[in-house]
């Protein structure tokens, strides 16, 4: 990539960077949890759950705790209250990614660009020269 070409790119990204970082300090509120549904069983005997007809779905939140991950069942009324902050956090992490693949980007650019700056190692410096001994 030509050296205009380079400096065109790094400062389309460093526009997208500053979007994005300012979305990130105006996101309010938000949860660091998933919501999902889920089917489960009671396993009670007779139950039509114990020949593959399960019961639900179910609203579960799901959360990680000391390193694992943790569901807990939520009743689905609930729900809507939460679905906000939910949705800010997953917003949130998305840009997050985003500009870890822009940071990426622009350092494989730079070096990219520092190669053809590059000057080759004379061989003077790569030849080892033996010392006198007195």
């Amino acid at each position: 990539m030509e050296t205009g070409e380079t400096k065109r790119r790094i400062s389309q990204l460093r526009k997208e960077r500053q979007i994005l970082e300012t979305y990130c300090l105006s996101i309010s509120r938000q949860l660091p949890v998933w919501l999902s549904l889920r089917f489960t069983k009671c396993w009670k005997e007779g139950c039509r759950c114990m020949q593959g007809k399960l019961h639900g779905p179910f609203t579960y939140i799901s959360f990680k705790k000391k390193g694992r991950l943790c569901y807990r069942y939520f009743p689905a009324q609930k729900t809507a209250s939460l679905r906000g902050p939910i949705a800010n956090y997953r917003s949130f992490q998305t840009k997050i990614a985003r500009l870890n693949k822009i940071h990426q980007e622009i350092i494989t650019l730079l070096k990219e660009s520092q190669k053809s700056n590059l000057l080759p190692i004379p061989q003077w410096l790569k030849t080892k020269k033996m010392r006198k001994r007195s």
